[in-house]
């Protein structure tokens, strides 16, 4: 019994556990630095947006910025109970690569982008087969990874320039070698592939293709061996020839580079010798400048001298002036005093002759004529 209820138990668990309606895991999808994403509906509403789909413009209105894009589910039921179903996603997201493009068509397998032959392969107008390399350089540019996803939708650059440039700029050089000489053809490759280049850039535009370049990768190389050896002889006379030629004009220049450097040091050396002989010009006239002012200097100095002495003389003569009339004024002093003195003795004198003469008698008689005046009034 207690086994029968365990059996129903489980039953019962695994059974309600069947009824429940998976759970909606979240998804999203990371788009890159280099990729441009578009979220495209997966449900369209009605015929009328799926037509909206094959256009351009509908595609570029998908694009989205974001770099993480979370991807919503719709439920689809597969049964008549509810958890009979599976969770679908409501839109795709597409992204395109802008990484830029590099490749490389050679002859040598082991040169080139691929193991294969890449080269391009020609024929001349007098039917001379010859091959030649090539490199190409594109990429998808932002504004047109709307362009570039609907005409080529998930497919990458890679092989679009494999499955669609190459042939495109075969097509070309066939076309244009293939209306030149053999010699045509080895003198105008460099122009013919500018050719290529320049319509293959306009043509794959439209498509949202940016060429970037188109060149030749190495030189002309003839299917005949015997045209190749020829080419080759020819060619490398015409290298001689170019290397002798250049070694002339090489030493014609360097010849000339001399004479021009000799020329250059020999009129550096008359600059040298004229701006010396003007700085001893220049360094003489200061000297004679300098001589001059001195020579003014002491001629100002001795007429202040002179004009000192001068004065020192006139001062002299003027003293010697004043002393002697000062000598005259004395001398005359004096004898006005001697004078005044006799006078005075004469008017005091009472005629009578002394026999002893007094000390101040020698005035009186005028035997002292040094004596002062002041001297007799006492």
């Amino acid at each position: 019994m207690k086994r029968i209820l365990m059996v129903i138990m489980l039953v019962g668990i695994f059974g309600l556990g069947g009824c429940i309606k998976p759970y909606n895991v979240p998804e999203f999808v990371t788009v890159g630095s280099e990729e441009t994403a578009f979220v495209i509906p997966l449900i369209g509403e009605n015929k009328e947006n799926q037509v909206k789909f094959e256009s351009v413009k509908y595609v570029e209105q998908m694009k989205v910025a974001s770099k993480r894009i979370a991807i919503p589910h719709i439920w689809r039921s597969t049964g008549r109970f509810q958890w009979m179903g599976t969770w679908d996603d409501a839109v795709a997201v597409y992204k395109v690569k802008r990484t830029p493009l590099s490749r490389e068509w050679l002859q040598n397998p082991a040169q080139g982008t691929s193991n294969n032959d890449d080269s391009f392969k020609f024929e001349s107008a007098d039917s001379v087969t010859f091959y030649v390399g090539g490199t190409l350089q594109a990429l998808v540019e932002e504004k047109s990874s709307a362009k570039f996803f609907y005409y080529y939708r998930e497919t990458g650059l890679g092989k679009i320039a494999d499955r669609d440039i190459r042939p495109y700029m075969a097509k070309i050089l066939v076309r244009e070698f293939g209306r030149m000489s053999t010699e045509g053809c080895r003198l105008n490759k460099g122009d013919v592939f500018e050719i290529a280049e320049n319509e293959a850039i306009k043509h794959f535009k439209q498509f949202g293709v940016t060429i970037t370049s188109f060149g030749m990768q190495g030189d002309l190389t003839y299917e005949n061996r015997d045209i190749q050896n020829q080419i080759n002889t020819k060619a490398q006379m015409e290298l001689s020839a170019k290397i002798a030629i250049e070694s002339q004009k090489k030493k014609v220049v360097e010849a000339e580079t001399a004479k021009k450097e000799a020329l250059i040091k020999e009129q550096q050396s008359i600059e040298i010798a004229e701006k010396t002989k003007e700085k001893r010009l220049i360094q003489e006239q200061m000297d004679i400048e300098i001589e001059k002012k001195q020579l003014e200097k002491i001629k100002i100095q001795n007429a202040k001298d002179k004009e000192t002495a001068d004065k020192n003389l006139y001062i002299a003569q003027q003293q010697q002036k004043v002393l002697a009339t000062t000598k005259d004024l004395v001398a005359l002093e004096i004898e006005k005093i001697r004078a005044n003195a006799e006078l005075e003795k004469a008017r005091r004198w009472n005629g009578v002759i002394p026999t002893l003469v007094p000390e101040n008698a020698k005035v009186m008689m005028g035997l002292d004529k040094t004596i002062n005046i002041l001297d007799m009034t006492k």
